[in-house]
């Protein structure tokens, strides 16, 4: 369980950082810093500080290393996640990658809750308020929630992503069993039946 709260800690840390990088980007403009395709944490990092006949400098100073403080603490929190998830939920790690991985963890509520949700409620959850939509306003069935995170799903046709995220799901559902059971399981096969459906839908 702590995995999951630490991971809802690290989504609010990313939240923080963006929005510090959206309101300290004016004061970079104004000290000629203007490279806001960036990274907000490599932004951060080499955030300029306004001129120092300004009186600004020490303020600015202080704005700047406190930012890097927040980015440093979100590095550590990622690091500390990655491994114990990859630890921990070695074939659902394997299968979808470690931010994915975390992501669903995170929004399930954890693995026990995971293992109880067949593949369609995994193909669409993150999806919730377009499915209650669904539901009660009869608009489009969602075809895939967070799962669309999945590598090389977002560049398929957009009639194939349902069908190819179901496929994830199915793959899903077996991998999240197999680390509840710490059983290790030929995830490397899954990946390429996912691949090869991929290859055909492109």
């Amino acid at each position: 369980m702590y995995i999951v709260k630490l991971g809802i800690f690290r989504n609010e840390l990313h939240k923080i950082i963006n929005s510090y990088y959206e309101k300290i980007q004016g004061f970079g403009i104004l000290a000629g810093y203007d490279k806001t395709n960036q990274d907000p944490c490599i932004y951060i990092r080499n955030f300029k500080p306004a001129q120092e006949g300004s009186g600004m400098l020490p303020i600015m100073e202080s704005i700047s290393d406190a930012g890097v403080n927040v980015c440093d603490l979100r590095d550590r929190v990622n690091t500390f996640l990655s491994e114990r998830v990859r630890t921990s939920f070695p074939n659902v790690t394997e299968l979808l990658g470690v931010d994915l991985a975390i992501d669903f963890l995170v929004i399930s509520g954890g693995l026990k809750k995971m293992i109880k949700m067949p593949a369609g409620t995994l193909q669409i959850i993150g999806a919730e308020k377009a499915f209650f939509s669904h539901m009660r306003r009869g608009t489009r069935n969602p075809k895939h929630g967070i799962i669309f995170k999945y590598a090389g799903l977002a560049s398929l046709p957009p009639r194939y992503r349902g069908r190819v995220a179901r496929t994830i799901a199915n793959k899903l559902a077996i991998a999240v069993r197999a680390d509840y059971a710490h059983t290790i399981i030929d995830v490397a096969s899954m990946k390429k039946t996912i691949s090869d459906k991929m290859k055909i839908r492109s």
